[in-house]
C-alpha cells in the first residue's frame, strides 16, 4: 500500500510495549484501544495485530493487492474510489483501490486494520511506533507521503459488521492517586470543566481551567501510568497518555480508569472534559465487564459468520468458503 496523504499524524500501532518501563521505555500503542481491538477482529486478525492509527481523519492510500480492511474509532468520512463506505464493518479492497478519509464527524482518531496486519519489525516485543524515542513502527516515525507499507500474509477473508462503538461524553471517571490528599479542595477538581489545549499529543493532554491548590507541587520522581493525572507547578492538570515518560516529579492526584481511556483518546484540542471520582472496586468491575463483552464480540464474530479463504492451486486462485453445517 502506498501512502498518498498521511494527514495530521498517522503511525503504526499494536497494543504497545509492556514490562519495559523500568528501562525508561514508554508503552506506546493505540490511544483508543477498544476501537483498535474491534477493528482487528472485524478483519479476522488477532486483537493485538498492528494497525494504522490516523489522527484527525485525513488520510489517503492506494492498495497494491487484495485485502480485507476495517475502519473503527471516531466517525470518519471515508470512501473507496470515491464511493462512500461505512465504518465498523469488513470491506474488501482490490489492487489499485484508493482509500480516502476526508475528515471526522465525531471523535479524533481512526484505526485502519488490514487483514494480516502491518509488516514491520518488532522492537521490544511490539510493532508500535514510539515517537519520543524514534523507534518501532515504520522507521520509528509517523507516515509520510510516498511510504510503501507492506502487510503480513493473510488468506482469511471475512465479512463482519457491528454497531458503532463510540461514546460521546465529557465525563471521565478517575480513581484517587497517591497524592490525592495534597489537594486543598478536591471539589475544585471534581466540579470543574477543563479544556484540552492545543499543545496536547500522544505523550500527554495539557488541560486549561481552574487552577488547583496543593500542599506541594513537587515530589521525588515516581512511576507514572497511562491515564495518570499530574498537577504541575502552575496548578493545571496534565493527563499522561500512551507515549508518556516513565517517571514524573509532579503530584499524581488521580488516574483515569481503563475503560475511559478510549473515550479520552478520542478527544481533540478544545474539547471539554470533567472528572468523576469512583473507587477502585468499581473501576475493576467496569473493566471486567468490558473485557467480557469484548470476548463475547470476538466469539460472535468468529462463530456467527461464514469464512472464506483465497487458495492457490497450480497458480490459479480460488475463493473457498467454509460454513457451519446445518443441523
Amino acid at each position: 500500500m502506498m501512502v498518498k496523504n498521511p494527514g495530521l499524524l498517522s503511525t503504526v500501532q499494536d497494543m504497545g510495549r509492556f514490562g519495559f518501563q523500568r528501562y525508561g521505555i514508554p508503552q506506546s500503542g493505540p490511544m483508543d484501544d477498544l476501537s483498535f481491538r474491534i477493528a482487528n477482529l472485524l478483519v479476522g486478525n488477532g486483537k493485538n495485530e498492528s494497525t494504522i492509527e490516523i489522527t484527525g481523519g485525513i488520510f489517503e492510500s492506494v492498495f497494491d493487492d487484495d485485502r480485507t480492511i476495517a475502519i473503527c474509532g471516531g466517525d470518519p468520512v471515508a470512501t473507496i474510489n470515491n464511493h462512500e463506505i461505512a465504518p465498523w464493518c469488513s470491506i474488501d479492497v482490490k489492487d489499485g483501490d484508493v482509500l480516502r478519509l476526508s475528515g471526522m464527524k465525531n471523535g479524533f482518531r481512526v484505526y485502519l486494520a488490514i487483514g494480516g496486519g502491518v509488516k514491520v519489525e518488532k522492537i521490544f516485543k511490539s510493532k508500535s511506533t514510539c515517537l519520543p524515542a524514534k523507534f518501532g513502527g515504520f522507521k520509528g516515525r509517523k507516515l509520510i507521503a510516498g511510504d510503501l507499507i507492506a502487510f503480513e500474509d493473510s488468506h482469511l477473508k471475512v465479512k463482519h459488521e457491528m454497531n458503532r462503538v463510540f461514546e460521546e461524553t465529557t465525563k471521565i471517571r478517575v480513581i484517587g492517586g497517591p497524592q490525592w490528599g495534597y489537594l486543598k479542595n478536591d471539589g475544585e477538581f471534581l466540579n470543574s470543566k477543563y479544556k484540552i489545549t492545543s499543545d496536547s499529543d500522544r505523550t500527554g493532554y495539557r488541560l486549561d481551567g481552574p487552577k488547583l491548590v496543593l500542599d506541594r507541587y513537587d515530589i521525588v520522581s515516581e512511576g507514572v501510568a497511562n491515564g495518570t493525572i499530574q498537577v504541575a507547578g502552575n496548578g493545571l492538570p496534565i493527563i499522561m497518555m500512551v507515549d508518556h515518560q516513565t517517571t514524573g516529579g509532579y503530584p499524581k492526584i488521580a488516574n483515569v480508569i481503563s475503560v475511559d481511556i478510549p473515550i479520552l483518546g478520542q478527544k481533540k484540542p478544545d474539547d471539554e472534559i470533567e472528572f468523576q471520582l469512583i473507587d477502585v472496586e468499581m473501576a475493576r468491575e467496569l473493566y471486567v465487564e468490558r473485557e467480557r463483552w469484548l470476548r463475547s464480540v470476538e466469539y460472535d464474530l468468529k462463530s456467527g459468520e461464514s469464512k472464506s479463504y483465497f487458495v492457490k492451486v497450480n497458480g490459479s486462485q480460488f475463493n473457498v468458503e467454509v460454513k457451519e453445517k446445518d443441523e
